[in-house]
């Protein structure tokens, strides 16, 4: 009863994947040369946590100094140079407020308003989403995935030949197989039985051969005969059509399954045509790959994006590094007020600074070149 119950489709899954192994060629693939993703580094800038509070310091100092500030009578002394301290809080906190403001709004503009409004108009990526779409699209189409790159991998990858090896081969084993065979013998009469148990199955078969029966002894002398018998006969003549029918199932399969010179015919004729075939499919591939327009599909693809889903995309990948400009702007925005409340001293001192971080830089870098030689 369980036999009974199997789906053929359930018997093809389980000798195909039996017999039809695909995993290697897909193994293959796996073992092409590709760039690593980069590795996502969440704390790459370690001191953006000092810049990020530059900003409320600002803040905090700019309501500080509405109330309170260095005097005309305050200096400070540096080798003996007096520096007069007046409005020295105040100076340097609205130009570190300026500095960060002015590169938050810039970066906000990037991005915002998603949609374009009357006065405040678009963001910049928004409104510029098709352009850079296009940018996109050629680009990926000239540099990264191009129809000869597909050409190029189908010819070099070999997988039309590994894959008519695998089906071959996985034909003729599963041809060979005597438990497949069994079980799709099995299979196959019980659907011609389940079918004739149907009475207007039955029926139809009986009116189809017996129009052919009539068809085949139309003329002549066995002609007269059969028309003869069936009229006489005719119980009889209907009886033994209906034996016919309970003994088409085991006739057709044992026909079938008895003739194991056309299954060995078949597998060499397939062997044979495989080299055709490939040949077919490798021209029709390049057909259609060349008649493909990936550049408008790639086009297509990224002027579909919403405002919203390509900010995110945006942000999501250069998060850190926008954070970094912004706070920097705060750092940048002090160092400007610190050129117009003593723009003499200031310069010295951002100067000297500038060239001890090149110095620093310099030297590091050299330090870092030995180490890579020295592990390569």
């Amino acid at each position: 009863m369980e036999e009974q119950n199997v789906r053929f489709r359930d018997i093809l899954k389980i000798y195909l994947s039996k017999h039809f192994d695909f995993k290697e060629i897909w193994e293959s693939f796996a073992h092409v040369e590709t760039l690593a993703a980069p590795p996502i580094q969440k704390k790459k800038f370690r001191f953006l946590w000092v810049l990020e509070i530059i900003p409320v310091i600002c803040l905090i100092g700019f309501f500080i100094g509405i109330f309170w500030d260095f005097s005309n009578n305050d200096f400070l002394y540096i080798l003996k140079y007096p520096i007069p301290l007046h409005n020295l809080v105040k100076t340097l906190c609205v130009s570190g407020l300026i500095g960060y403001g002015t590169n938050w709004l810039a970066i906000k503009m990037l991005f915002k308003p998603q949609k374009k409004r009357p006065i405040w108009g678009q963001g910049l990526i928004p409104a510029q989403k098709d352009r850079i779409a296009d940018k996109l699209a050629y680009a990926i189409h000239h540099h990264v995935l191009n129809e000869e790159h597909i050409k190029t991998m189908i010819h070099e990858s070999q997988i039309l030949s590994k894959l008519s090896a695998v089906i071959v081969n996985g034909i003729e084993n599963l041809l060979q197989d005597e438990e497949f065979l069994k079980a799709t013998k099995i299979k196959f009469e019980q659907s011609l039985t389940k079918y004739f148990e149907k009475e207007e199955n039955r029926k139809k078969f009986i009116e189809q051969l017996d129009k052919k029966l009539k068809e085949l002894f139309k003329k002549g002398f066995t002609g007269l005969v059969f028309k003869t018998y069936t009229r006489l006969q005719s119980h009889q003549y209907q009886a033994v059509l209906q034996n016919t029918i309970h003994e088409i199932p085991d006739t057709v399969v044992n026909l079938i399954m008895s003739r194991p010179e056309e299954l060995e015919e078949l597998i060499q004729t397939l062997k044979t045509e495989i080299p055709k075939a490939e040949e077919w499919v490798y021209l029709t591939l390049i057909e259609i790959v060349e008649n493909l327009n990936l550049q408008d599909l790639f086009k297509k693809q990224l002027r579909q994006f919403e405002e919203g889903k390509l900010e995110e995309m945006i942000w999501g990948a250069t998060n850190e590094q926008l954070r970094y400009i912004r706070d920097l702007g705060g750092i940048l925005g002090l160092i400007g007020g610190f050129l117009i409340w003593q723009p003499l001293f200031a310069t010295i001192s951002l100067t000297s600074l500038i060239l001890l971080l090149a110095l620093l830089d310099y030297v590091l870098g050299l330090q870092s070149y030995d180490n890579t030689h020295q592990n390569i």
